[in-house]
C-alpha cells in the first residue's frame, strides 16, 4: 500500500494547516456563532468557498478541547512518514501496575540528543530472546523533524513523553483526529492483493509505516537498511510485502530498463 507524494502532502496539510486555524480563530473572536469564512481568504489558502460547511467542521473538531492539538498530529504523522515508528513507539501510554501508575512505551525527551541530532526509538516488537535487553534503533533525523523533536521537548523534564498533551498527559489515541484529516483530504486508497485485484479501504494510521517503507526504499535505501530503520529483525517481510508491491511508475521504470539492457543483448541499435 503507498501513496502519492501529493497524498501525502494532503494528508499533512489535513492535520494542520496554521494559516486557515488561524483565520478561523481570528473570525471565532468575533462571532461566537461563526457560519462562515471570507471567500477570498479561502481561495487564496487553497481552499473552495462553496466547502464552507465541511471546512468548518473540520476547524470545530480541531479546536474542540478533547482532540489532539492539530499541530502535534501533524508532527506525528510526519515523523511516521519519516520513519515507520509504530504508534505505540512514538506515543506513550500510563498503566496501572503493583508499584502504581507507570509510563510504557512512546518517545521521551531523553530519548533524543539535540548536539547531535539523534534519535533512540525503543521497538515495541521483539523476540522473546530480546525482552531482556531492549532492542534500540538509532536515527540520525533530518533538520525538519529535528526542529519539531527540539520544539516538543522544550520545558518537559527527561523522562517525560515528548508527543503529549500541554498538561504532559499521554495522548491514548489518536485515531478519531486521524480520521477526521484523512477525510477532510479527500484520500482513497486500495489494496492490492496478490493478483493485482484492488480492495477499497480506509487510510489507518498503522498504514503510514507501509508508505514509509516504500519512501525510503524508492529514495534508494538498500533493504537492510530499511528493515533497520522499521525495527524489523530481517529483511523477509520487506520482501514479502512492501518490494513487491511497487507502484505503476516504478514498474514502468523497472521495464524501461529490462528493454535496454536486452536491447544489448539482441544487438538492437539505440
Amino acid at each position: 500500500m503507498t501513496l502519492d507524494d501529493s497524498d501525502q502532502r494532503k494528508l499533512l496539510k489535513a492535520c494542520w494547516d496554521p494559516e486557515l486555524l488561524a483565520l478561523y480563530k481570528r473570525h471565532k473572536k468575533k462571532c461566537h456563532l461563526l457560519h462562515a469564512l471570507p471567500a477570498n481568504d479561502l481561495m487564496r489558502l487553497g481552499y473552495d468557498p462553496a466547502n464552507q460547511a465541511r471546512i468548518l467542521e473540520h476547524l470545530r473538531y480541531q479546536t474542540e478541547p478533547r482532540s489532539v492539538e492539530p499541530e502535534t498530529l501533524h508532527d506525528l504523522v510526519l515523523l511516521t512518514l519519516a520513519y515507520g515508528l509504530r504508534k505505540g513507539e512514538s506515543l506513550g501510554v500510563i498503566k496501572r501496575g503493583r508499584e502504581g501508575l507507570q509510563k510504557v512505551g512512546g518517545l521521551r525527551v531523553r530519548h533524543y540528543d539535540p548536539a547531535t541530532q539523534r534519535l533512540y526509538v525503543i521497538r515495541t516488537k521483539q523476540s522473546k530472546e530480546d525482552q531482556a535487553s531492549k532492542k534500540v534503533t538509532e536515527i540520525k533525523v533530518i533538520p525538519a523533524i529535528a526542529a519539531i523533536l527540539e520544539k516538543h521537548c522544550q520545558g518537559k523534564a527527561p523522562d517525560d513523553f515528548i508527543f503529549c498533551f500541554k498538561d504532559k498527559t499521554p495522548i491514548m489515541d489518536i485515531r478519531w483526529g486521524f480520521n477526521e484529516a484523512v477525510d477532510f483530504a479527500g484520500i482513497h486508497i486500495q489494496e492490492v492483493g496478490a493478483c493485482g485485484e484492488k480492495t477499497p479501504m480506509r487510510l489507518r494510521f498503522a498504514d503510514l509505516r507501509h508508505v514509509a517503507a516504500n519512501n525510503l526504499i524508492e529514495s534508494g535505501l538498500g533493504m537492510e537498511e530499511v528493515a533497520y530503520y522499521l525495527g524489523h529483525s530481517s529483511t523477509t517481510m520487506l520482501q514479502a510485502v512492501y518490494y513487491t508491491r511497487r507502484k505503476g511508475s516504478q514498474l514502468e521504470q523497472h521495464a524501461a530498463l529490462v528493454e535496454k539492457g536486452m536491447g544489448r543483448v539482441l544487438g538492437e541499435r539505440a
